[in-house]
């Protein structure tokens, strides 16, 4: 019974909206890629452009940090660590995107892994 309830409001939702769900989540899906370029390429203007200026997040151990200025922060490296290859670069891959049928949001869930640049060949 719960399959055909989900089968109907597939069925019942305009083939239009389900498109643009669908090219949203890829846009996000390239917005993430070309994110993951300008990370490794420790571009911090890059990153930030694809945060809001109110953007916030929640570190690890549940640590908050508010505004675009602050976030871009976590992005820059120390010199030294720079010049050794020691920076850290993260990649994140969503595994999948959900696009909001009411809002301008999406909620990405996948893996965001850390590697030394040397690592992954970078510098």
């Amino acid at each position: 019974m719960r399959l055909s309830v989900v089968a109907l409001v597939l069925i019942a939702l305009p083939l239009g909206a389900q498109k643009r769900r669908v090219d949203d989540a890829q846009a996000v899906r390239t917005a993430r890629a070309a994110q993951n370029r300008a990370i490794a390429a420790l571009d911090t203007a890059v990153i930030a452009s694809y945060w809001t200026g109110d953007v916030e997040i929640r570190r690890g151990l549940g640590v908050l940090v508010t505004g675009r200025e602050n976030y871009k922060k976590l992005f820059v490296n120390d010199p030294a660590a720079i010049a050794r290859g020691e920076e850290l670069i993260y990649q994140r891959t969503p595994a999948n995107v959900v696009v909001s049928k009411q809002w301008p949001l999406a909620y990405e869930e996948g893996t965001w892994v850390g590697h030394l640049a040397r690592q992954m060949g970078q510098r």
